[in-house]
């Protein structure tokens, strides 16, 4: 009997050592009781369509499914889940109809009980863009899109729209729209229409239609047309262009290119009020586009800026700028990048190569004190009648810097002689109004850049101490900086001491006041006077260089209407060799030679355009001839 239940005891453990091992083969858990209980939340927005939230369900077994549905006007972001465990359940979410479904069972190696707690549900709202007539929108695919928009979104959602302006439409100068469920409605340069914001509903219910009206452009008159008008800048070959465009159509593109080893100014910001584009490389620029001015009918005018010198850099961490007083008197200032403040300036040596016919290549070389090397080359076109003989001079047009033209020389080439320059003319003894200094009296200049030996000193001392020219800056005169011939107008007006206030019409069409500088009255000052006459299309070209003969033929004319200047036929001067002269300056440069108005301390070419120092000196020497 004993040995009997020793036999059963052992079947027994051995029969319990196999369940258990057969149990965790099959993973199949052992469970203290018979199920377990699933309880769900609902957060703000949501409501239950059917199943229950709280049910108790058998171990195997499926739940019954529960299916929570978004109150109207609410919905489930895109990272919305439920707070909890799901411990082998379900959980789906249908956006079509608004719904989340809850279902399944417990995985066969989990236990216990489920709770779930659901995030509200998000207000969900309707943006109606719908924009008026002469707008349309693109698509990506280049579609055009003429009706509104209707986009499903919630609060804080950012969206962007862009609207073109059809053909003959344009956006007028009042154009506005009060800001709409935190959307602006903005124009750009080009007449694009942005609508931008992040979606705020206001007071609006969840699930309603928020309307952004964006307002419509106006229909330009039948008769409307644009004239365009595009002149390049020194330095920049090409013609002026002139086109009529039809309104809201393409205007045909224009290029222009910079004279060699000239390159456009990296810096210039062109004027986008029209709607055009501005292809801008370093030596080529196209314009096109479809121009939109403000009004029906309108002459846009767009002046292209003065070419800079074309820069080879040195060393990436540090930045050179090249300053060239002549082609062979250039410097180089070194400025380091990890402190601005810290900078030298080193002389440049200056070498030149003629090339075959008419080009001569130019290369200035500058080593700093670490023995870094900086190089810098451009070339020059010679005029094709100056093409280059050794062993004669030359008109060269000298590079420029920052975007101002340094002045014009006739460089040795080749170790040519020198020409001599006449002497210069005496200062004047007796002070007119206003008053010129003594020969001998150099007051001190705040001028950093106008130097002792300037050949300009006394023109530059005489015209600032009289308040005929001011600086660029307080500190700087820029004696090598070009002028244009609104500012020579001017200059010449201020040495006349013109009212401006009697002069409020305009003979030309295009001199209109540049911010708070107004030159029309002395331009119209000018024109009643004889002293300007304009290009003979009711123009003046007040943004264009004025030369140094223009600039003579203009001081002639105003000498005659103080009654200096006779008719009588003057000898011909005594020119530099190589000087040229447009025809219908003839006489007013050789009137300017005879009589020591004409500026000849340097080889100022007649053609080039007149610089600041130069002209402070005309307008000296110039009183000086009035008054002896």
């Amino acid at each position: 009997m004993k040995k009997h239940f020793r036999q059963s005891a052992a079947f027994a453990l051995v029969l319990l050592f196999a369940v258990i091992f057969l149990a965790h083969a099959m993973s199949v858990p052992v469970f203290a009781g018979d199920g377990y209980k699933v309880t769900i939340t609902l957060g703000k927005g949501l409501t239950l369509e059917s199943g229950t939230l709280e049910q108790e369900v058998a171990y195997g077994s499926e739940m019954v499914p529960c299916v929570i549905k978004a109150d109207e006007g609410y919905g489930f972001p895109a990272d919305y889940k439920p707070m909890g465990k799901l411990l082998g359940l379900k959980f789906e979410i249908d956006d079509d109809n608004g719904t989340i479904t809850i279902s399944g069972k417990q995985g066969a190696t989990t236990a216990g009980d489920i709770a779930l707690e659901l995030p509200d549900a998000v207000p969900w709202y309707s943006v109606r863009f719908e924009f008026g007539e002469g707008l349309y929108r693109e698509l990506d695919d280049g579609i055009k899109v003429y009706k509104p928009e209707e986009v499903k979104t919630n609060p804080g959602i950012e969206w962007v729209r862009k609207y073109f302006v059809s053909t003959g439409y344009y956006i007028p100068k009042d154009y506005h729209a009060d800001k709409q469920y935190g959307f602006t409605v903005t124009v750009d340069e080009y007449s694009r229409v942005w609508v931008k914001g992040a979606f705020d509903p206001g007071d609006a219910q969840p699930g309603s239609v928020c309307v952004v009206k964006i307002p419509g452009a106006e229909k330009y008159a039948s008769d409307a047309k644009i004239h365009l008008i595009i002149k390049p800048g020194l330095f920049i070959d090409g013609e002026t262009v002139e086109q009529d465009v039809v309104p809201g159509e393409a205007m045909v593109p224009v290029t222009f290119k910079t004279t060699p080893g000239f390159q456009f100014p990296q810096n210039w910001v062109h004027d986008p009020a029209y709607g055009l584009s501005y292809d801008c490389g370093k030596t080529e620029l196209t314009i096109s586009g479809i121009p939109q001015p403000v009004e029906g009918e309108l002459t846009i005018t767009i002046q292209l800026p003065t070419g800079e010198l074309k820069v080879e850099y040195g060393p990436t961490e540090q930045n050179v700028m090249w300053h060239a007083v002549d082609p062979l008197n250039v410097t180089a200032t070194i400025v380091y990048s990890d402190d601005p403040t810290q900078y030298e300036v080193v002389k440049a040596e200056v070498t030149s190569v003629f090339i075959p016919p008419n080009s001569i290549q130019y290369t200035a070389t500058a080593k700093d004190s670490n023995d870094n090397v900086y190089t810098n080359t451009w070339t020059v076109q010679i005029p094709i009648s100056q093409v280059y003989t050794p062993g004669t001079q030359i008109l060269i047009p000298a590079p420029i810097n920052q975007g101002r033209p340094a002045r014009d020389v006739r460089p040795p080439v080749n170790a040519a002689p020198e020409q001599p320059a006449p002497a210069a003319p005496a200062a004047p003894s007796a002070p007119a109004a206003p008053a010129a200094p003594a020969e001998n009296e150099t007051p001190a200049l705040p001028f950093t850049d106008v130097a002792a030996a300037n050949p300009y000193l006394r023109g530059i001392t005489y015209v600032y101490q009289s308040g005929i020219m001011n600086g660029i800056l307080p500190t700087e005169f820029n004696p090598y900086g070009t002028l244009t011939r609104a500012m020579f107008v001017t200059i010449l007006g201020r040495l006349d001491g013109v009212d401006t206030a009697l002069y409020t019409s305009s003979t030309f069409t295009d001199c209109d006041a540049l911010g708070t500088w107004d030159y029309a009255p002395y331009v119209e000052w000018a024109a009643q006077k004889g002293i300007v006459l304009g290009y003979g299309d009711g123009t003046f070209g007040p943004m264009d260089p004025v030369t140094n003969e223009q600039a003579v033929l203009m001081l002639k004319r105003y000498a005659k209407t103080l009654g200096a200047d006779g008719d009588t036929e003057l000898p011909a001067p005594d020119y530099p060799e190589g000087t040229k002269i447009s025809p219908w300056a003839a006489d007013a440069v050789a009137w300017a030679f005879n009589n020591a108005v004409y500026p000849t301390e340097t080889d100022a070419a007649p053609t080039m355009p007149a610089e600041r120092g130069w002209m402070a000196q005309a307008i000296y020497n110039f009183v000086g001839y009035l008054i002896r």
